[in-house]
């Protein structure tokens, strides 16, 4: 949980986990999802258990969906997209 209405850098001292930006080539995609409430008890297990690990293949593809199903929460998303070039 982040606080509303003020600046959040993540990672920092408060989200203990880095980027490991690391050959090969090639671009990743990361999505931060954000709710107006806590919704980890509405999401799948499956997705629960990844903390900080990469998606099965195609579960990226279902996140919106999966978010924007979760009832009386209102979510928003951001991607940042990261090319790693050799």
């Amino acid at each position: 949980m982040v606080r509303g209405h003020q600046l959040n850098t993540i990672p920092d001292q408060n989200y203990l986990f880095y980027f490991d930006i690391t050959e090969p080539p090639g671009t990743e995609l990361v999505k931060c999802f954000a709710a107006d409430r806590d919704v980890a008890r509405d999401l799948p297990a499956e997705l629960m258990s990844l903390e900080h690990r990469p998606l099965p293949e195609g579960m990226d593809t279902r996140l919106p969906g999966t978010f924007r199903a979760v009832r009386g929460a209102e979510m928003t998303e951001a991607s940042l997209v990261i090319t790693v070039e050799r």
